[in-house]
């Protein structure tokens, strides 16, 4: 931030100003995440920079227009990418990635302003989906551990029910052991309650 404060302050050429913005931008891509309390206030103050940057050398149009469409395809890019994680078979993996794709976003600078909302609304559109089937699946296994609670339940009070009945024989003691052991094994097929309720059971 501070190298392109100096460029948008520096009298050098512009051919020269030029290539050091380039280098700084390509270094600004490849440095790694931040403080997630610290990520906005850097990614406006370096847009800002940029935009300081194109208007103190007062870019020609040619070359501004290059960097839009080429920002553009980079967006149209993500916007791809974010379409096929429909496709993924494993819910959490398709979250970390659009979180990626997201964090790529910001990254890449302006677009031609007439596709502006129309890619925005595109890669919004699989972001929203992408979200709403993440919710979808935790919902399913919210429902499901709640199903596993009241099988769970029912399971235990089968149990004490069989342990409350008055064995005087051999054979009491056999068959009642067949039937504990038939409600461990039927335990041992239901999956976990929810964590909050999983130990108490």
């Amino acid at each position: 931030l501070e190298s392109l404060k100096e460029l948008v302050d520096s009298n050098e050429p512009l051919k020269k100003i030029h290539d050091e913005f380039n280098i700084l931008v390509s270094e600004w891509k490849v440095i790694g995440p931040v403080p997630r309390s610290e990520a906005n206030t850097l990614w406006q103050n370096y847009h800002h920079y940029v935009d300081e940057f194109y208007k103190k050398i007062k870019i020609n149009k040619e070359l501004r227009d290059l960097d839009l469409k080429k920002n553009l395809e980079l967006k149209i890019e993500l916007c791809e990418k974010s379409e096929a994680l429909l496709l993924e078979q494993s819910i959490t993996k398709s979250f970390k990635l659009l979180q990626q794709y997201h964090d790529n976003w910001k990254e890449i600078g302006s677009v031609p302003t007439e596709q502006g909302d129309y890619i925005w609304q595109r890669f919004k559109a699989a972001t929203d989906k992408i979200n709403e089937r993440r919710r979808e699946h935790y919902s399913d296994i919210a429902e499901q551990q709640k199903k596993n609670y009241e099988t769970k339940l029912a399971i235990c009070d089968k149990t004490e029910e069989l342990l409350s009945s008055d064995l005087k024989t051999f054979e009491d003691y056999k068959n009642k052991t067949a039937e504990i052991n038939e409600m461990i094994s039927l335990w041992k097929t239901v999956g976990q309650a929810p964590k909050k309720l999983n130990d108490e059971i």
